[in-house]
């Protein structure tokens, strides 16, 4: 089973973009993921909010990547909607944050696997104002670093991420990262991660403009996938914030399918 460190990431999260769907070694791969998100609690600075309903936030994304004939080099692309139910009760339905970004795979450096990434980032049009936010409704540019590593166990990997963010308007720069672990055996793979994504500056809710808000989010994650046909593989993903500030405190579960045409 193929995989890289888009294992660890659903989509509905705009956090760390690892080059696009799973990487292969020729044509074109996609990547279809459907993520359902709830909390009842933000963080406004360190300060844990309880709000007055439950949030429901459901993305639907779409990834593809093409990988140039005969060149290390992939272009990829990913788009999403989603809907929520926001903490007032009401709901509403957004284009979310897509992205367009050019990688490649370092040659020469086995053991490990070293592809940097560069890309811009368009923004949804859904709005932002507080914690329920699907993202900080900015566009920017980015820059990425994805390493992984065979540990010298049959079928044991290590794999992290690196990038930052150039953002526009008054959203603050960020830094994204992530950090990861699997065991793949014949028909099933089983991963952990952790994942972070700050912003370098800005302020706390209700002390300026939301797109401002310094925003720092911690997500524990554990995944398990098999191959479902010879080009096809899906995954179960489930995460949940660990720490940060003027987040939402969400909950999450991902069915993330990738296919290999």
């Amino acid at each position: 089973m193929r995989t890289t460190l888009l294992a660890f990431i659903p989509l509905s999260l705009v956090a760390l973009e690892a080059g696009g769907p799973a990487q292969s070694g020729r044509g074109v791969a996609a990547q279809f993921a459907v993520t359902h998100a709830f909390f009842d609690q933000a963080l406004v600075g360190k300060r844990v909010v309880d709000l007055p309903n439950r949030v429901h936030q459901t993305t639907a994304s779409l990834g593809a990547a093409y990988r140039l004939p005969e060149t290390p080099v992939t272009v990829d692309m990913r788009t999403a909607l989603g809907r929520m139910t926001g903490s007032d009760g009401g709901n509403t339905t957004d284009l979310l944050d897509s992205s367009v970004g050019v990688s490649w795979q370092v040659p020469g450096t086995t053991p490990w696997t070293l592809r940097p990434r560069i890309g811009v980032i368009l923004p949804g049009n859904y709005e932002v104002l507080d914690a329920d936010a699907f993202g900080v409704g900015a566009g920017g540019a980015e820059a990425s670093l994805a390493v992984s590593r065979s540990l010298g166990l049959p079928g044991l990997q290590i794999t992290a991420d690196l990038g930052y963010r150039v953002m526009g308007e008054e959203a603050p720069d960020r830094v994204v990262g992530a950090i990861g672990m699997l065991q793949r055996w014949t028909v099933v793979e089983i991963g952990v991660a952790y994942r972070h994504d700050q912003s370098l500056s800005g302020h706390d809710f209700g002390e300026g403009s939301s797109q401002g808000v310094r925003r720092i989010a911690g997500f524990g994650e554990v995944s398990a996938a098999t191959p479902l046909s010879e080009n096809t593989i899906g995954r179960l993903a489930v995460a949940k914030a660990v720490q940060g500030r003027n987040k939402a405190e969400k909950s999450q579960i991902s069915l993330i399918i990738d296919h290999r045409f």
